[in-house]
């Protein structure tokens, strides 16, 4: 019935293209009369979730394929997107769309912290994507609110500095008649986003590290982590699948719980074969229904669960450089290993008196360290670096800045050198785009504060100035501006390395790294 009346609308109007909204199946699976009769057709118990699961996957999937099947070829050019079923889980649905729109309303439930990490997710994919936000105070429907210019800026800023377009929802009103004031505010973003085109039309995202996710519908806590802190890092990153071209990247970063099946390991052993890194952190890297890690190239081996609730991490030498020389709270509990011969402990564990419980405690939150081990909490040894704790999951809910600093520290080990280095706040943004042989470093700063139950406002941008930048460039630019505007820049060269400083960043500018004209003979 759906793809009928959408065959009689194209016949009917001059439709640029179709959005299908909320095209999804319950979570985790679902338990109708019909799906029920269908999966026991199959032969699958209703009562498995994994089977359940999976079997309304591959009804979402033969709807997408049903509805492609019947709108290709009606029209030229015509634009499909299925929405709501975008998820981390979502890879194989894509083909069948013409675009990805990722629907991320800050203020309506999403937050400020999922277009960057669906955003990313979605640019992987092969199909153009565009980040969708809404002119609403709060979520859809609130017709009566308006969010500020501010935040629509950054939102449809971040879209574009992830190689993404963007786009503006909003209600049309029973009467038919537009509210002409949020016209004039879409209307003043908009022009904005009209003068950046020139250098964000066509421009790819440049990264160097891929964070690993599972194929999940809702974000894990550990990838919700592990993509706030490389941002806040300022490190240059994709958000991939399983299936991702795993070689397209210099470092991997395997979160807390990515598991190895046979296939990701034989992967995973081919990448660091051919010169990749890793990072992985607790479970990551055990093999998928072993009690043992998959690889030999694993720095460390399985020993069993964290002995005790609350444990502590004593950084070594390296590490004393770049975080204060303490025990820090590992505040959620990882596993425990035994470091591999000739591989380089970075880290140690401290053990507390015990673990605290209903019986036994001491002071509010945790019991402190009695006594120092000599078990390891961060080994390395060629290119893997392994972390025994789930420092990810625990950032996402602690947002404890040294697990941040450990991570950055370890990475910008394994990478060698980064692509841009710039002196921002933790609170500030940065990507890397090329446009034919254009380099365009974008900066944002904007600040999202919690001012209500739940809900995050940005009501203006946060002014930095003379930021300090470094970008590697195969040979010395022929000019560099800012854009738009293109306000020329003043920069030093040398060994691989464009220097200079941008004198204010307010909101969003672009560092447009212009390549010199070649010769003709």
């Amino acid at each position: 019935r759906v793809a009928a009346q959408a065959a009689e609308i194209l016949d009917a109007y001059p439709a640029d293209g179709l959005f299908f909204d909320i095209l999804m199946q319950p979570q985790p699976a679902c338990c109708c009369p019909r799906c029920i009769e269908q999966m026991r057709a199959r032969g699958l118990d209703p009562k498995d979730a994994r089977s359940a699961a999976a079997f309304s996957h591959e009804v979402m999937r033969e709807a997408h394929a049903r509805l492609a099947r019947a709108l290709r070829g009606r029209r030229a050019g015509l634009s499909f997107f299925a929405n709501s079923c975008f998820t981390l889980a979502g890879r194989d649905l894509v083909p069948y769309d013409s675009h990805v729109e990722v629907e991320s309303l800050p203020t309506g439930g999403w937050g400020y912290a999922h277009l960057p990490i669906m955003g990313r997710f979605a640019r992987t994919l092969g199909k153009p994507f565009s980040g969708m936000t809404a002119r609403f105070h709060q979520t859809w429907g609130d017709v009566g609110g308006l969010k500020p210019q501010a935040a629509l800026e950054q939102e449809c800023f971040h879209a574009l500095m992830l190689g993404g377009a963007c786009c503006i929802g909003d209600h049309l009103p029973p009467g038919g008649r537009p509210e002409p004031a949020v016209y004039e505010r879409i209307g003043a973003v908009f022009a904005q986003v009209q003068a950046r085109a020139p250098w964000c039309r066509g421009a790819r995202p440049v990264t160097q590290v891929g964070l690993l996710v599972p194929p999940v519908h809702e974000i894990p806590p550990a990838a919700a982590g592990a993509a706030r802190m490389l941002a806040e890092a300022h490190l240059l990153f994709d958000v991939v699948s399983p299936q991702a071209r795993l070689e397209s990247y210099e470092a991997l970063v395997l979160p807390d719980e990515i598991r190895l099946d046979a296939e990701l390991a034989a992967r995973l052993e081919a990448y660091l074969a051919q010169g990749g890194k890793v990072l992985a952190t607790a479970e990551s890297g055990l093999a998928e229904s072993e009690a043992r890690f998959a690889l030999g190239a694993w720095p460390v081996t399985f020993s069993g669960q964290a002995r005790f609730s609350r444990q502590y991490l004593l950084p070594g030498k390296e590490l004393r450089r770049h975080i204060p020389d303490m025990p820090h709270a590992l505040y959620c509990s990882g596993l425990e290993v035994r470091a591999r011969r000739g591989a380089e402990v970075l880290a140690t564990l401290g053990d507390p008196y015990f673990s605290r419980s209903a019986e036994r405690f001491s002071g509010h939150t945790e019991v402190a360290m009695a006594r120092r081990t000599r078990r390891p909490a961060i080994v390395r040894q060629g290119p893997v670096v392994y972390i025994q704790s789930p420092l990810f999951t625990a950032y996402a809910l602690t947002a404890y800045p040294v697990y941040r600093q450990i991570v950055a520290r370890m990475l910008d080990g394994l990478l060698g050198s980064r692509a841009v280095e710039a002196a921002l706040p933790t609170t500030a943004r940065l990507s890397l785009l090329q446009r034919g042989r254009r380099r365009i470093v974008h900066l944002m700063s904007y600040v999202p504060e919690r001012r209500a139950a739940g809900l995050d406002i940005i009501e203006e941008s946060q002014p930095l100035y003379h930021v300090r930048l470094r970008v590697r460039v195969s040979r010395r630019p022929g000019r560099v501006y800012l854009a738009p505007g293109e306000v020329e820049l003043e920069h030093g060269y040398g060994e691989g390395f464009v220097e200079l400083s941008v004198p204010e960043v307010d909101g969003h500018v672009m560092v447009v790294l212009e390549p010199a004209r070649r010769s003709r003979a």
